[in-house]
């Protein structure tokens, strides 16, 4: 079992949607910015390669709950993303991740993502 935590919240499918429709150049400037956080993160908190397959497990501890959990959700685009190039994982295909896990939790205080990959 390998487990991070990334401070604070990710961005929400609509803030990216926002940002592609001013300008595409600056969603991939939006995107790329969230996985070079979630990857400081992963290598901050020095985790290693994971044994594939895997299950991961998301707890999203909101601040309340006002953003829709489709919304809060799409945050795992970034995470697997970023897994896959700080190479946790070799891809975020169904090759190597064998299922997701969503729990909302909420910490007015200290919004997180928790992350928790279960290697088979």
């Amino acid at each position: 079992m390998i487990k991070f935590t990334i401070s604070g919240r990710l961005p929400s499918l609509n803030d990216y949607i926002n940002v592609c429709r001013h300008n595409k150049y600056k969603a991939a400037t939006f995107k790329k910015r969230i996985d070079t956080q979630i990857i400081s993160e992963i290598r901050k908190q020095r985790i290693g390669k994971a044994k594939t397959p895997v299950y991961i497990e998301f707890l999203w501890v909101e601040k309340d709950r006002r953003r829709d959990l489709d919304n809060i959700y799409s945050g795992k685009k970034y995470i697997l993303d970023a897994l896959q190039t700080a190479g946790v994982i070799p891809n975020d295909s169904q090759k190597y991740v064998m299922g997701l896990v969503d729990t909302v939790a909420f910490d007015k205080a200290n919004p997180r993502v928790e992350v928790t990959i279960y290697e088979e």
